[in-house]
This record gives C-alpha cells, sequence and structure tokens, in this order.
C-alpha cells in the first residue's frame, strides 16, 4: 500500500506540473533558483559586459579635429573640367563598368566639405553641361551621368593617365558657356516644328565636321 501511494503521489504531481499548477509537487525553473527573472531570447539575457563591446571614448579636442573637412574652392567652370575628365576616363564603361551616379562624380571630381554636402555647385556644371550636349543624363533615379555623343562624335581630347595628378590637362578644356541656360528644359532642342529629316541631319553633320578640319588646321598642341 505504501508503495501504491508513492505512485499515486508522484502522478499527481507530474499532473499538476503539466498543467502549470504550482503544487508541492511541481519542480521549479532554474531561474527561480538563481533569484533572477527568465528571459525569452538569450540576446536579452543579462551578464557581464565584456570588455571589446565597451564604447571607446575619443577626446574631445580630436573628435572636434576629425569632424572637420576641408572645404574646396572650385569655381563652376573648374568642376565642369573635372567632371568631363572623369567622364572621360569612364567612356564605355571600361573603369567603373557602370554609368557614374552624381556622388561618385562629385567625389572622383575632388569636391570637398560644403561643395560635396550640397549639390548647388555640381548641380550649376551639370545643368551647363547637359545643356552643351557635352555629357548624358543616362537614368534619372539614381541620376547617373556619361559623356554625350555627341562631344564625342569627333573624338575626346586627351586625359592624364598619371593617378597622382589625373587633373593635369583639366585646364585645357573649353566650353561655350559655364552658366545653366535660364530658361526652358536643359535636355531640351528648338526644332521650330520641323520634323526629322535624315538626309539633312547628315549634311549637318558633314559641315560640322569640314568646320572641325578647318579649326584643327589652327591648332597648336598643348600636351607635347
Amino acid at each position: 500500500h505504501a508503495a501504491a501511494a508513492a505512485v499515486a503521489a508522484g502522478c499527481g504531481g507530474a499532473a499538476a506540473f503539466v498543467a502549470g499548477g504550482r503544487g508541492a509537487a511541481a519542480v521549479a525553473r532554474p531561474t527561480e533558483v538563481l533569484g533572477r527573472q527568465a528571459s525569452p531570447l538569450a540576446l536579452r539575457a543579462s551578464g557581464p559586459l565584456v570588455r571589446e563591446w565597451t564604447k571607446l571614448k575619443t577626446p574631445k579636442m580630436l573628435k572636434k579635429y576629425m569632424e572637420r573637412m576641408p572645404h574646396t574652392e572650385f569655381t563652376v567652370e573648374e568642376i565642369m573640367q573635372r567632371i568631363v575628365t572623369v567622364l572621360i576616363k569612364n567612356v564605355d564603361l571600361k573603369w567603373r563598368h557602370h554609368p557614374l551616379t552624381s556622388l561618385e562624380v562629385m567625389k572622383e571630381a575632388g569636391l570637398r566639405g560644403r561643395q560635396i554636402k550640397s549639390k548647388l555647385w555640381f548641380n550649376k556644371a551639370a545643368s551647363t553641361l547637359l545643356g552643351l550636349r557635352v555629357i548624358h543624363k543616362v537614368t534619372g533615379q539614381p541620376i547617373t551621368w556619361e559623356i554625350s555623343e555627341e562631344y564625342r562624335e569627333f573624338g575626346l581630347p586627351p586625359i592624364s593617365k598619371d593617378p597622382r595628378t589625373p587633373f593635369k590637362f583639366a585646364h585645357l578644356l573649353k566650353f561655350a558657356r559655364n552658366r545653366p541656360f535660364r530658361y526652358g528644359p536643359l535636355h531640351g532642342l528648338y526644332k521650330k516644328g520641323k520634323p526629322f529629316n535624315a538626309a539633312k541631319a547628315e549634311e549637318r553633320r558633314e559641315a560640322r565636321k569640314a568646320e572641325f578640319e578647318k579649326v584643327k588646321e589652327t591648332w597648336v598642341n598643348p600636351y607635347k
């Protein structure tokens, strides 16, 4: 009879534990034994903070010094020359293998400080080059840039291959204007209502080529 009573007491305790009861036979949880609150996730468990996890405190003077960035003071024309140099370097997508975004062009052009924090100066230069058909906007979101096919129709000017002085010949690039157009879309062409004519377009191309060859005879090679 004593053995049967012990078995019955054990079954009753097991039933109370399974049912979630808090009878005398319920087994205590390990966290309750340790006196800590149970944590459902290991990431929320409390424990000693490892030394490597503590945030490194930077000295105040050094932190202020590192927050500063030197500001560049390039003019709009100089930024235009640098943009064209960078895009010529990436012609046929042989350098970066994709059209460059505005931020990538700004970084490669050497803009720093205020001129890279705000796109005011870059947008003026890029808008002017876009209106002059020197560069082409490939996509709108995000905005990416390439050299225009009209600008490379008769070849591209040489650029410096030296990584230490990538803008050595940038000052030799000349443009018809250095201010963005005031009216109309920057990428628009005004045809005065005339439809496109392939024969007329070929005649104008031949006239541009003849004028280009005539002007080329008066040039002095500045790269020697």
